[in-house]
């Protein structure tokens, strides 16, 4: 039982993260839909990285570059996981012209001028946010940061549940 559990945390967090798993793990799709529970823990882990990326460069760097820093980090953590699926909705709809032609750009690995754009302006208004809560509220910012990462987990695994 435990062992299981173990196995659907792990699936989860090779889903969502670049963070190692044990060599033993194998993917299936059984183990993927039972592992929909550990999405918002996945985002605690995430989102807990970031916030701890932020909270040790903020003592050396000025907030807008902690901020940045904090940001990498997620992306890094991620692999660009959801900047990924970001790119490739806009480029699709950008681009695409009938549900053939949308399937056909998703699945195109490369970056096209919406996808670009979209991801620019994408992470320059999740800079911004940040950015003014810090200024006003540092410990608000924090928590919007984890919070955000758990939520969107959170909704991710109820949409795919309901």
């Amino acid at each position: 039982m435990i062992r299981r559990e173990i196995t659907y945390f792990l699936t989860a967090l090779m889903f969502f993260t670049r963070i190692p798993c044990p060599k033993w793990l194998e993917y299936s799709d059984k183990n993927m839909q039972k592992s929909r529970k550990y999405f918002p823990l996945i985002g605690w882990i995430v989102g807990g990285i970031a916030v701890l990326v932020y909270f040790g460069a903020s003592y050396m760097f000025s907030p807008a570059i902690s901020i940045i820093l904090s940001m990498i980090a997620s992306v890094l953590t991620t692999g660009a996981f959801h900047e990924d699926g970001f790119t490739d909705v806009c480029d699709s709809f950008g681009g695409g012209w009938g549900k053939e032609k949308i399937l056909t750009i998703m699945k195109d690995s490369r970056i096209g001028a919406y996808g670009g754009i979209g991801i620019i302006l994408l992470l320059g208004l999740k800079f911004a946010v940040l950015y003014e809560l810090d200024k006003n509220n540092k410990w608000l910012m924090i928590f919007t940061l984890l919070n955000a990462h758990i939520t969107s987990r959170f909704i991710a695994s109820t949409m795919v549940q309901t």
